[in-house]
Formats: C-alpha cells, structure tokens, sequence
C-alpha cells in the first residue's frame, strides 16, 4: 500500500491485518510513504513485521506501488489503499481463483459503507464475471499474479489503465464480493472532488481503448465511457421534458425528474426523511452528487488539467 496524509487510518489499517484469515509467514506488508517520513513510525508500531519504506520526495500512488513492487517477492500482489479496513477473509478469498490460470487479477470492493452505489458495481461486476472480465477494478482493492503485473503508469486513474493492460494481455479480470474492506462513506464536498477526478482521468485514459478485444471494447465504454457522457445526456433530459411540459406525458416525466433531484439535493444538505422515502432520497442524492462530479471532471479532463499526484479527499 502506498500512503500520503493517511497516519490514523493507516494505524487502524495494518492493526486490522492481525486478524487476517491468512498465515503471517507467507504474508509480505509493504508500505511506502509518499514523502511523509511521520507514516514509516506509524507503521511499524501498527505492524512490527512490515517493511516500510520512504520515498524521499513526493511521486504519488502509481510510482509508490513501484517502488513496493520492486520489494514484493510473493506469486500474488494485492494493492490496497492505506483508508480501507480488509475484512479478515479477503485476501485468502482473492488468492483461491488463482488456480485458474486465464484469471490475471480478482477485483475487490472498497466497501463504503451505506453506499447504494457500491452495492449496484458489486452487482454489476458479479455479471460481467460471468461472461469475460469486468469493466472496472479499483485499486483499492485487488489481487494481481506478479509475473503479470507492469510497471504502473503515472495517472491519475492507475486501475483503468492496469485493467486494459491485463485485458489487452490477454489476461481474465473477474470480481469476488468476498474480496471486501471497509471505509466510512465522504461527505458530500470530498465525494464530489473524488468524482471529478475519476471522471478526469477517465478523458485522460480514452486511448486505451485500442487493441482491447472488441467486445471488451464496448462493455468498457458501456460502463466507463458511457458514464462520461450520462451527466451531460440527464441534463439534455430535463431541459427537452421542462420545454415540453404542456404535454400531459412530458410534464410528468419532468415533474419526476424535479422530484428526484429535489430529493437528492435535501438528502445532500442533510434533509433525510425516515423511512423509504428517506433511502430513495440517499440513493437520490449520491446519484446526482457523482453525475455533477463526473461533469466537473470531464470538463477537466478534455482541458488536460488532471494530474496524477492525489490530493487528500478524506481530509
């Protein structure tokens, strides 16, 4: 794992792997602190059997688990964030479908928790499972072979580009719903910076797309590309439906629509009705808080101000 800011949830990360369902001798804990030396005394005092190690000056994420990979002598690498708590049972989970040897890496799930969002990509990606490799696979969690693991790029959106590389290899990415951690949900300014700057890189990443596996291809840009491009057509929606309101169907399509969204917005002011009606308007709320985020960053993207260097969304 690599880590910048991160020193309590870093704490509670590797204090959390002694209960690993795992054995400890064939277990390797690298961390690498991305320029903070205040993170190496974290970790050993968490964990006495990591190895830490410090990078001199700041080079984000991507040459972080570099420099940790260099170190890493196992058959199998998980890539975790130093935010999100495993589960006990994680890593043996990811680490059983190796048998397997067209499977190239399992992809985890974060684990925000009360997330309605989380829940539908799990889902989403136990189907794509079924018939291929999924479309998406968050370095916050995930197990890769070593012989099949390249020197991560610098950007910003390090497990898109990983996951076309592995695809592109030849390689099968599937998820497992057991490969899980956990970490609080953000409040809704830092899940918006977090949005546009998934969004951002994913602009800066559509050149990947060639030499993927043609239908690959189109499930990739159905679930990554597609997103791109939703925000931007939910806008197109209610502005035609608003201008067709004297029409019976188009004024309630529009008065959906404002419900929905004015649901959304109080859920992200803090408004939360019990019951029901309270858990659409939280579903509500992180469906229009990721849209505004994904249009933001877009917009960022397509001006090619997306660095890779990320910037501390918990804080």
């Amino acid at each position: 794992m690599a880590a910048y800011y991160e020193a309590e949830e870093l704490r509670a990360k590797l204090e959390a792997l002694h209960q690993l369902d795992y054995p400890s001798d064939s277990l390797q804990v690298i961390v690498v602190s991305d320029g903070n030396p205040e993170l190496i005394s974290v970790a050993e005092e968490a964990y006495p059997a990591v190895e830490a190690i410090l990078m001199p000056e700041r080079g984000g994420k991507p040459r972080g688990f570099n420099t940790a990979m260099a170190r890493a002598s196992g058959e199998v690498i998980v890539l975790t964030d130093a935010n999100n708590v495993l589960d006990p049972g994680c890593v043996r989970a990811a680490v059983r479908h190796f048998g397997d040897p067209s499977i190239a890496a399992v992809a985890g799930t974060p684990g925000e928790t009360g997330s309605a969002y989380d829940v539908y990509e799990s889902v989403l990606q136990r189907l794509e499972s079924r018939s291929g490799s999924v479309a998406g696979m968050s370095g916050g969690l995930c197990a890769i072979r070593r012989d099949k693991l390249p020197p991560l790029e610098d950007y910003a959106n390090e497990d898109l580009w990983l996951l076309c590389h592995l695809v592109r290899e030849g390689g099968r990415v599937i998820h497992d719903p057991e490969v899980r951690s956990r970490e609080p949900m953000l409040d809704p300014a830092k899940e918006y910076r977090r949005r546009s700057r998934l969004g951002a890189g994913r602009m800066v990443l559509l050149a990947e797309l060639a030499g993927l596996p043609g239908g690959y291809r189109w499930r990739l840009i159905s679930h990554k590309v597609g997103r791109l491009v939703l925000p931007f057509s939910l806008l197109v929606a209610l502005v035609t439906s608003i201008m067709l309101v004297r029409r019976p169907r188009y004024a309630a399509l529009a008065g959906l629509q404002i419900l929905a969204y004015g649901l959304g917005a109080l859920s992200l002011a803090g408004a939360r009705p019990p019951g029901p009606v309270g858990r659409i308007a939280q579903a509500s709320g992180q469906f229009l808080l990721g849209n505004l985020g994904v249009a933001r960053g877009v917009l960022q993207g397509a001006r090619g101000g997306q660095t890779h260097l990320w910037q501390p969304t918990r804080r």
